[in-house]
């Protein structure tokens, strides 16, 4: 008889499995709420769901191993504001109602959006389960821009009866999302002064490129002025259809040139930076954008009053110079101002602020509704009989003053007001007129600039506002904890 063979070992083994690699997990995560998300582009009728699917995964998975190149890329791609993706719908109701058939989108926006998804799958498996303090998150002026977004929402008791849906979906995209994506991501991701260089040095590119598009336009044939004008590229015009469009950003990089710097050690690198701020500069007057030439002007007379003051003291006779050689573009710039086209372009923003005045009167506390001033204007037969087809306000404070009433004009001068309070305070904790105070102040200046530009175009719920207002608020804290670790160089301690 034959009796079972007994195992010599006191405890039979206990067979386990290897563990799941937490980065696959973290990936699976991703990879779940992307079809969550195809799932539901497929449920309101978006046909190319897959395809969508497909592209996600890929770019989810290289922003979460790369998230600082893929950063890199989103600042690469704020100026080109018409590199445009179009995904279309299907008929469903919903898809109609709030999108008109097809979503629209910037290339840059599409960008943000995967990097966003990344960055939040790092804060979950990196700070909450790990308890890694790099990634804990941080919610700069959250409290503030939560004031605008309620403005936005609470438009919908106005008295002219807005569309719900679409105001909800114009409170979330854009006015959220740039606050997450420009704002929030900039502060989470530049903490440290490596981050600052690579950020400065990514808008020092992409406005020298603008600025060799500007004097290109020079030579060659096109309808759009005498001035310096966005080329287009290969068929698409990448930076944009008008000057205006060319000069916005110009005023942001030459101010970001010139920190840059102020950050920058080799003599060489630096009187290169120099003479590429300069460049830039002068290209955005070259556009003879008036709301250019306020800006330019506007930053100048701050880094004289600030930075510069000494130096300003000092080659005062070198200023006087300086403004001698620039005097026949401003007269050509005022002769312009005279011109028919120009008074044209007047006389269409006097009527979009008289549009925006009497649809505020209608509804002076809530507004009319977020997002609905190009629907109102499409529906003035005067404006189409003078202009042609309907334009969105030409200026940030007619919009939310016209959307959103006094409760929207008194949320934004809040963030306005605690922003500026915010970096008053963070500047002081740098050492005064080092290295890093002056790149940060001009960054701030830089800021500034970028909401007085708004004041007079429609860019004000894109990047090339919010991306700056996220760049001062970051940069100071960055370039702070480099000396708060004894890791204090030239950078910080250089007078110049």
């Amino acid at each position: 008889m034959c009796l079972p063979l007994v195992s010599q070992e006191p405890f039979p083994r206990i067979i386990t499995m290897p563990p799941i690699p937490e980065r696959v997990q973290q990936f699976g995560w991703g990879l779940f709420s992307i079809i969550v998300a195809a799932a539901a582009m497929i449920a309101i009728g978006i046909p190319i769901g897959p395809i969508v699917l497909l592209c996600g995964i890929i770019a989810l998975l290289f922003a979460f191993v790369y998230p600082y190149v893929v950063f890199g890329l989103l600042i690469l791609l704020i100026p080109f504001s018409g590199v445009m993706v179009s995904i279309p719908l299907g008929s469903s109701g919903f898809a109609e109602r709030a999108f008109g058939g097809s979503i629209d989108i910037a290339l840059s926006d599409i960008v943000a959006g995967v990097l966003l998804s990344a960055w939040a799958l790092k804060v979950i498996f990196l700070w909450v389960r790990r308890g890694d303090i790099n990634w804990k998150p941080q919610f700069p002026l959250m409290i503030p821009m939560l004031g605008i977004l309620a403005a936005h929402l609470l438009s919908i008791l106005s008295p002219l009866s807005p569309d719900k849906v679409l105001v909800l979906k114009y409170t979330m995209r854009p006015v959220f999302f740039v606050y997450l994506a420009f704002v929030l991501l900039t502060v989470n991701l530049i903490r440290s002064p490596r981050r600052v260089r690579m950020a400065l040095g990514v808008i020092t590119a992409t406005g020298l490129f603008s600025a060799l598009v500007g004097l290109a336009s020079f030579a060659v044939p096109h309808s759009g002025g005498i001035g310096a004008v966005p080329l287009p590229i290969f068929g698409t015009a990448v930076l944009g259809d008008n000057h205006n469009l060319l000069a916005e950003w110009l005023c942001f990089s030459a101010p970001a040139t010139l920190a840059l710097v102020f950050l920058s050690r080799e003599p060489r690198t630096i009187r290169l930076l120099a003479y590429a701020a300069i460049l830039q500069g002068i290209v955005a007057l070259l556009t003879f954008a008036r709301t250019a030439w306020i800006v330019v002007g506007l930053e100048t007379i701050c880094l004289f009053a600030t930075i510069w003051r000494e130096e300003a003291k000092r080659y005062a006779s070198t200023v006087v110079i300086a403004l001698v050689f620039l005097l026949p573009i401003g007269a050509l710039m005022a002769k312009l101002s005279s011109s028919a086209e120009v008074a044209s372009s007047t006389s269409t923003r006097l009527m979009l602020s008289q549009i925006a005045v009497n649809l505020w009167q209608q509804s002076p506390v809530f507004g009319v509704g977020a997002g609905m001033f190009y629907t109102y204007v499409s529906q003035t037969a005067i404006f189409a009989i003078e202009f042609g087809a309907a334009l969105d306000s030409h200026g940030f404070l007619q919009k939310i003053l016209a959307e959103t009433g006094i409760v929207g004009m008194v949320a934004l001068a809040v963030f306005v007001f605690v922003t500026i309070q915010h970096v008053r305070k963070s500047l002081k904790t740098l050492h005064h007129h080092s290295m890093a105070w002056r790149a940060s102040l001009v960054i701030a200046i830089a800021a500034g600039g970028a909401f007085v530009y708004q004041l007079f175009n429609t860019d004000y719920w894109t990047g090339k506002l919010w991306f700056p207002i996220g760049l001062m608020i970051a940069m100071i804290p960055a370039l702070k904890s480099h000396r708060a670790h004894g890791q204090t160089t030239e950078v910080s301690q250089r007078d110049g």
